[in-house]
């Protein structure tokens, strides 16, 4: 169960943890990243921030909600580093009951 309260998203009880993790190649992917980061921080979401290439696995894959984004190269392929960080995270969100994907 979902709760919104004052601002703050709880999940039974407990903070939200929220992963932002983005690659860019023009600074437009990362305004957006930074922006979203922005407001789940304001809501009071727990956050995980960073680049595909520098990202923590164990720390992502344990967050309640994944947002990911990555420019798309030419025909809707993938930044390189979210490609591979992508590739090395898919098999491990198995069982998750929600999570969300966005690419720009």
């Amino acid at each position: 169960m979902l709760v919104q309260t004052n601002k703050i998203s709880y999940k039974r009880g407990f903070l939200i943890k929220v992963a932002v993790i983005y690659a860019s190649t023009t600074g437009n992917t990362e305004a957006m990243a930074n922006a979203i980061n922005e407001a789940c921080m304001s809501s009071g979401a727990d956050v995980v921030f960073g680049t595909a290439d520098s990202a923590d696995i164990a720390a992502v894959t344990g967050c309640d909600v994944i947002l990911l984004g990555s420019p798309a190269m030419g025909d809707e392929v993938l930044e390189d580093t979210m490609e591979e960080f992508y590739s090395g995270i898919e098999g491990l969100l198995n069982g998750k009951k929600s999570w969300n994907l966005w690419f720009l």
